[in-house]
């Protein structure tokens, strides 16, 4: 049997011990360490072999670097589920890339399109709401304060999502991925609000406590690790 074969079994063993069943789970744990120790399997190689990537559409165009509000909620939903957040160079532009485990990097690739498209359609909205008296570049600046209090408000009710640690095990098999693939890490920069504006900053994390966020995001793992609120 190949090491492909003997991993998916061992992986499916893995996820019948999360069982509420405490016979079955038992059952399946026991089966999956018999497994790994006949082959010489080790638990970071379960679950490395469980390491995946997922590319979100094109976020910018003929930009060497992402807006700080748009980098900072791509790292909140890296940070919710458990992902590296990469930025790679695609004809047309730059895209974001999630290396985690399992379906994680599919999940968070989902829900930044999400987010970004409603923060994307808010920070436009409250742009155009902003006095005729003001320049393009002050409007602009207070825009981004806008967005960087919604994504800070966003963290916030996620846990604080931005002090995450990725867990030692997932952090080294995503590493050793990373190691074979390559890619550029997004800089680490949580957002603070950057100043230009306080009231707008103010206004756009209220307008993020507000919004229903986490539409779409299914199952109640992902949902409680988002810490969505009902």
């Amino acid at each position: 049997m190949s090491n492909e074969r003997i991993l998916e079994k061992i992986q499916k063993c893995m996820a019948l011990s999360a069982s509420s069943n405490e016979n079955e789970a038992a059952s399946a744990l026991k089966q999956a360490q018999k497994l790994m120790e006949k082959h010489g399997l080790t638990s970071s190689d379960v679950l490395m072999a469980q390491v995946n990537e997922c590319s979100t559409k094109r976020v910018t165009r003929n930009s060497d670097r992402l807006p700080e509000w748009q980098a900072d909620l791509a790292l909140m939903i890296g940070k919710a589920f458990d992902c590296r957040v990469i930025t790679l160079w695609r004809p047309g532009g730059k895209v974001i890339q999630y290396i985690g485990c399992g379906t994680d990097p599919e999940i968070a690739t989902y829900s930044l399109e999400v987010l970004n498209r409603q923060l994307i359609a808010r920070r436009a909205e409250y742009m155009r709401s902003l006095p005729n008296w003001m320049t393009r570049r002050q409007k602009t600046l207070s825009a981004n304060s806008y967005a960087e209090g919604w994504v800070l408000s966003a963290a916030e009710k996620a846990g604080n999502v931005f002090d995450r640690k990725l867990p030692e095990e997932k952090a080294k098999a995503i590493e050793a991925f990373l190691q074979t693939n390559g890619g550029d890490d997004l800089p680490e920069q949580k957002t603070t609000s950057s100043g230009n504006d306080r009231s707008s900053a103010m206004a756009g994390f209220q307008a993020g406590a507000d919004a229903n966020i986490w539409q779409g995001v299914g199952g109640a793992e992902e949902q409680r690790r988002l810490g969505v609120q009902r």
